[in-house]
């Protein structure tokens, strides 16, 4: 009789989940056949960043795959790796709570048809897995509608981050009354972004739109009679 130690045993159900922490690693293992492993993320209040969930298993008998779901348990993603290779799973949370599930995958060395089905495999082994949040801060958040735009002032740099997918920037510029001369904006963002400034006035008609490619420098100039004030 071989005793396997799980210290977060029973998890085998939403319910039942045991809380992970961030930047700790957690050691259990997938057995006996059919073992399954539910863990609880709660994310940071008031504060956006990815999560990072990294597994790793000793045998190479185990295909290391990973559920995530909601809190309502709806199944939102999966990640498998086989042969017990690493996984390391970087996401872009955008709920307050989700489940993980720890399994056995599918098709592995020498699994075909029903040999190749999910929680077929398990061992006496330890895996480790590891949750980690990195935090993506922005110090003009929120400001992802026109009503939360942030007031800036020329001849200054703003710092910002497209964060998470979907991100908008909203600014207002007003510029004296009297003034001419040629308004330049100019936008510098990573080589994955896409920048794209546009300039509203404040009745948020479109004065004029400009586009960027593959992080290349972005810039709108648009000329002045009055002054204004722009969003």
């Amino acid at each position: 009789f071989i005793v396997v130690k799980d210290a977060y045993e029973p998890n085998p159900s939403l319910k039942k989940a045991k809380m992970l922490e961030f930047g700790r690693e957690y050691k259990a293992s997938i057995y006996p056949r059919g073992d399954q492993d539910f863990f609880k993320i709660e994310l940071p209040k008031n504060k956006t960043g990815r999560l990072i969930i990294s597994l790793s298993h000793s045998s190479r008998v185990i295909n290391p795959h990973l559920n995530l779901f909601d809190e309502k348990g709806a199944n939102l993603k999966e990640f498998h790796r086989r042969d017990g290779e690493k996984i390391v799973w970087t996401l872009h949370p955008d709920k307050p709570l989700y489940y993980l599930l720890v399994r056995d995958g599918r098709h592995g060395r020498q699994e075909h048809g029903y040999q190749g089905e999910l929680d077929n495999r398990f061992s006496q082994s330890e895996y480790r897995l590891k949750v980690d949040f990195d935090e993506q801060h922005d110090p003009n958040e929120p400001n992802n509608k026109v009503e939360e735009a942030k007031t800036i002032t020329l001849e200054k740099v703003v710092k910002g981050r497209f964060f998470p997918i979907g991100d908008k920037e909203y600014y207002k510029l007003n510029i004296a009354k009297g003034s001419r001369g040629t308004l330049k904006i100019d936008l510098r963002a990573a080589h994955s972004i896409n920048p794209f400034i546009q300039l509203f006035a404040t009745d948020k008609k479109l004065l004029k739109e400009v586009r960027g490619k593959n992080g290349t420098p972005c810039e709108l100039h648009y000329d002045l009679i009055d002054g204004q004030e722009f969003i």
